[in-house]
């Protein structure tokens, strides 16, 4: 009721501003990790440089509104450039990646650089145009303060709905590149959405210009024919299946000798999750097949992280086994895991033992009442961020807790991923939880800790 029509508009133009951006940042952190290990460090880098940008937008906007010159016609030139922005460095990324190849550098610094041409200009603009719109609707009501109230919650609202449309919606409907796509299409769309009192028809249309010309260039299929020749050209290996899904980008790929398939991997993100490959087998197997040795009468079994279904084969082997539990926080995966195992008889997820849970193993944990004879897990390395909590005490805690009288647990130690000092902290946690623990090499440098 306080707000005209002009006044409308620009209220929703500041919705629709909020979600563009906090969407784009979903999409845009994921595509960053097709490149790079997904750490709290690269994550914090990804953020600083998102905020970065629109702190400087909003510092350039307040020295153009004191000289009276951030007008509605800066605010459109804002969204159109934004638009282009988005474009742009999508489009000119794998330039960018491949000229930063060249440093050979274990810096932070191509991180930075990657981050910046993604998204900094962006991000500036997006800081640009939200003070332009506040500039704007604080000359549609009456109080600073109520405008200020009225444009961050219509700004937080968006976002927050952007952010939530982009994980759940754009990213397993679309995929990055349509989702990149539609969202400069939204950013063009704030150009008609915001009121132009700029005299001459020149000026009013140089934004849609602008825009237009941005969204023509758009470079479909690059996804495809650069990004993921890239993943192949990276892991040596062809490209069978990919799909973008709402926790990660997976791929699956087949290695060749002679021209004929030798195994396959998993690839999620930038991450090599799991093989069948022959060395890969034997310590992804141990994990079901060495507690057995210990405790021949397992029944009841919980398999933490599918992978390509090496352990729960394995579990599936025991002759005991009557029940096995399988968690994992990605259906993608689990769906895909057809490519592995295309006859259903010899497929571990086929098997009318088996229950599967699209689920995080630590939430499975504390919601369920089961107890498991045996409990084995292979979550992703440490490193990446939010896994971490999967290597805690409390969460070995978790595991002992779920455990039938005289049950074992066996756990992944990735010690090839891990500094000595962080390898010692897991280790002593799981034996801190379990007072009987001990620690076996699967193959090499992927180790296994026992507890029972």
């Amino acid at each position: 009721a306080l707000l005209s029509m002009d006044g409308g508009r620009i209220v929703a133009a500041a919705f629709l501003a909020g979600g563009i951006l906090l969407a784009l940042e979903v999409i845009w952190f994921r595509f960053l990790l097709l490149f790079q290990v997904g750490t709290t460090l690269v994550f914090a880098t990804n953020l600083a440089v998102v905020l970065s940008g629109i702190g400087l937008g909003a510092v350039l906007a307040s020295y153009l509104s004191r000289r009276g010159w951030l007008t509605a016609g800066v605010a459109r030139f804002s969204a159109a450039g934004a638009a282009a922005g988005v474009v742009a460095g999508y489009a000119v990324f794998d330039v960018t990646l491949r000229t930063l190849v060249k440093l050979e550098t274990e810096s932070i610094l191509p991180t930075v650089l990657l981050s910046v041409v993604l998204m900094g200009p962006v991000c500036l603009l997006s800081g640009l145009l939200f003070t332009a719109l506040g500039e704007q609707l604080r000359n549609h009501m009456a109080h600073a303060t109520a405008a200020t109230g009225v444009l961050t919650l219509a700004n937080t609202l968006g976002a927050m709905a952007g952010s939530l449309l982009a994980a759940f919606v754009m990213l397993p409907a679309l995929g990055i590149e349509r989702s990149f796509f539609l969202l400069a299409v939204l950013y063009a769309s704030l150009v008609f959405l915001i009121s132009s009192p700029e005299r001459g028809h020149g000026r009013r249309a140089a934004p849609v210009l602008v825009a237009a010309a941005a969204l023509a260039l758009f470079p479909f299929g690059r996804m495809v024919s650069v990004h993921y020749k890239n993943v192949e050209a990276h892991w040596d290996a062809r490209l069978i299946a990919a799909r973008e899904g709402m926790v990660e980008t997976a791929f699956y790929l087949q290695h060749e000798f002679l021209g004929e398939p030798h195994y396959q991997r998993l690839v999620a993100n930038s991450i090599s999750m799991s093989t069948t490959a022959t060395e890969a087998q034997r310590y992804m197997k141990l994990f079901a097949y060495l507690p057995a040795v210990f405790h021949p009468g397992i029944v009841d079994a919980l398999v933490i992280c599918f992978g390509v279904g090496s352990t729960a084969g394995a579990v599936a082997d025991l002759p005991d086994v009557k029940r096995i539990d399988v968690v994992d926080v990605s259906r993608d995966i689990l769906e895909m895991s057809d490519l592995i195992y295309p006859d259903p008889r010899g497929h571990p997820l086929r098997d009318s033992r088996v229950a599967v849970h699209v689920e995080d193993g630590r939430f499975f944990l504390q919601h369920t009442s089961r107890r498991y004879d045996l409990i084995t897990g292979e979550p992703p390395p440490p490193k990446i961020a939010g896994v971490v909590s999967l290597y805690t005490l409390e969460y070995f805690q978790l595991l002992r807790d779920h455990l039938n009288p005289g049950g074992m647990a066996s756990y992944w130690l990735p010690v090839h991923n891990l500094r000595e000092r962080d390898a010692l902290a897991i280790i002593r946690a799981f034996c801190d939880a379990f007072d009987d623990c001990s620690l076996w090499s699967g193959i090499g440098l992927e180790w296994i800790l026992v507890g029972s």
